[in-house]
C-alpha cells in the first residue's frame, strides 16, 4: 500500500494560522460556517451561560460559606466573653458568700457585745438603786450626832510641833494664845 498523503485542512485551521485561505475558497462570515450549525451553536451558548451560572453559584457558596466562617469566628469569641463573665460572677459569688458569713459572724459576736453590755448596766443600775436608797435612810434617820462643824469647834487645836520652837503647853480653849517675846 502507498502512503496517503493528509487530507487537505479545513479553510478555518488555515484562518486561525494567519494563513492565506486557498483560492477557490473565500472566507466565509464566522457565524456562517458550514460545520456550525445553529443547534450547535444554540447548545455551546446554553453551556457556557450554564457554565457561568454555575460559576456564580459556586462563588456564592464559597462567599456563604466565608459568611459563615466569619459568624463562627464571632459566635466563639462571644461564647468566650460570656464564659469570661460567668466565671467573674462565680467568683464574686463565692466573695458575697465568703463576706456574708464573715458579716453574719461580726453580727452575732456585736449582739452578744451589746448584750452583754446591757447586763452590766442593769448590774450598775440596781447597785446605785440600792445606793439611792441608802442615802435617802439617811436623810430620813432621826439626827443623833452633833453636825460636824459644832463638833470641830468643841475639839482643841492641835500644836503644831517644830524643832526650832521650843514645845509648850497647848492653849486652853476660849483664851487666846500669847506671842512669845
Amino acid at each position: 500500500m502507498l502512503p496517503q498523503s493528509p487530507p487537505p485542512l479545513p479553510s478555518w485551521h488555515l484562518l486561525l494560522n494567519n494563513q492565506e485561505t486557498p483560492p477557490d475558497r473565500s472566507p466565509q462570515p464566522f457565524n456562517r460556517l458550514p460545520w456550525v450549525s445553529p443547534s450547535k451553536t444554540t447548545g455551546v451558548t446554553k453551556t457556557s451561560s450554564s457554565v457561568e451560572q454555575m460559576n456564580r453559584a459556586i462563588e456564592g457558596v464559597a462567599k456563604g460559606a466565608q459568611e459563615q466562617a466569619n459568624a463562627i469566628s464571632k459566635a466563639s469569641q462571644v461564647t468566650s466573653r460570656i464564659s469570661t463573665a460567668i466565671e467573674q460572677v462565680a467568683s464574686n459569688a463565692q466573695s458575697v458568700t465568703r463576706d456574708s458569713a464573715q458579716a453574719a459572724t461580726y453580727s452575732r459576736d456585736g449582739a452578744k457585745t451589746v448584750k452583754d453590755t446591757i447586763v452590766g448596766m442593769e448590774a450598775i443600775r440596781s447597785k446605785v438603786g440600792v445606793s439611792a436608797a441608802k442615802v435617802e435612810e439617811m436623810g430620813v434617820r432621826p439626827k443623833r450626832s452633833v453636825p460636824l462643824s459644832r463638833r470641830l469647834k468643841t475639839l482643841p487645836p492641835k500644836p503644831i510641833y517644830s524643832r526650832s520652837m521650843p514645845r509648850s503647853k497647848p492653849p486652853v480653849p476660849g483664851t487666846k494664845a500669847r506671842a512669845s517675846q
